[in-house]
């Protein structure tokens, strides 16, 4: 487990993908260190002036087959 940038309530879990699973894809890894340090430190630094939110993003579709899932509630 690693701090990540706003979880402050909850966590993730890195899974693998199942062997010849053909529409799974494995999550990038995640960046080297701990987390701790520099990176932590960055997260209580005063904003630069000027600087604009992010834009948030929608997700991309889900694959038929997990949408699937959702859809008949099997989730």
């Amino acid at each position: 487990m690693r701090p990540w940038f706003a979880h402050r309530a909850h966590m993730h879990v890195r899974l693998r993908c199942p062997p010849g699973s053909l529409e799974c894809e494995d999550q990038a890894p995640s960046p080297p260190g701990d987390g701790c340090g520099a990176e932590l430190e960055s997260w209580f630094l005063p904003k630069k002036p000027g600087s604009t939110p992010p834009v948030k993003k929608s997700p991309p579709p889900l694959p038929p087959s997990c949408q699937a899932l959702l859809d008949k509630h099997l989730l």
